[in-house]
């Protein structure tokens, strides 16, 4: 197996990180039209004269756009948004007016969201294990405004795709994880003559604990568990009794592995 240095590994991360960011723009491009198409119908349907001036000119400041066409995903998803509440009944197909927070109007903003992330790229907004999630709500926004069926067919061609590479990522980060609690943490606190039999059992029962856990997510959760608990407290007064390393001492560390 080949081993990669530090270095080797985050110029990888970086190409990857790109890949990701180039993947979502190109979702984004291709599902403004079905959306403009899918907005142009319901407004109109509301309010079929003044649609214009009542859902989209009082949310599009610049005077030079005059169509739906000139607007960006921000200013369409923007529009849907504010006007949720008149254009709810068309788009759900309801007799009676009813005003929710349903979760269509929750996939709205979470799109709005990766819409963010992606125009505004920066580094730290995306992580691999967020790109099977961005797909999830692409493929739940374009089933939601009738897309092409192309796209959506796409979409689920590379959900499939990255669902795979989630679960390769989390094995990845799982060992990252366990390289650092260990080694860094554990390890040192059970080979310190100084430390009371006690808070060594505590030690190497959270080392089995932690081994045995099947998922990153699990280790992390219990990690921030034992930061909050009163025996995770215990133990930290312990350690830094000794100088040891604690859980506290290693979470910018931890945190940094559960955002890549």
């Amino acid at each position: 197996m080949v081993k990669y240095t530090k270095s080797a590994r985050m110029e990888y991360m970086d190409k990857k990180r790109i890949e990701l960011y180039k993947i979502l723009y190109e979702y984004l491009l291709v599902i403004r039209k079905p959306f403009v198409d899918f907005l142009y119908k319901h407004m109109k349907n509301v309010n079929e004269i003044n649609w214009w001036t009542k859902f989209v000119s009082p949310y599009v400041k610049e005077p030079y756009k005059k169509n739906l066409d000139d607007l960006d995903m921000y200013d369409l998803l923007n529009i849907l948004i504010s006007n949720w509440g008149e254009l709810y009944n068309s788009i759900n197909k309801n007799n009676e007016y009813i005003y929710v927070y349903d979760q269509n109007f929750k996939l709205i903003n979470d799109m709005l969201f990766l819409r963010n992330i992606v125009s505004h790229a920066n580094e730290n907004n995306i992580f691999y294990n967020d790109i099977y999630k961005q797909l999830a709500i692409l493929l739940n926004f374009a089933n939601f405004i009738n897309a092409y069926e192309y796209i959506i067919i796409s979409l689920r061609n590379d959900l499939d795709k990255y669902k795979k590479e989630k679960y390769n990522n989390d094995e990845i980060k799982k060992e990252n994880l366990l390289d650092v609690i260990i080694p860094e943490v554990l390890f040192k606190a059970m080979i310190c003559t100084d430390l009371s039999t006690e808070t060594k059992t505590s030690i190497l029962r959270t080392t089995i604990i932690i081994k045995n856990m099947k998922t990153a997510d699990e280790i992390y959760d219990f990690y921030t568990g034992a930061l909050q608990s009163s025996k995770g407290h215990w133990v930290y007064k312990n350690l830094k009794e000794k100088n040891l390393t604690t859980f506290e001492d290693i979470r910018d560390k931890i945190n940094e592995i559960m955002n890549t």
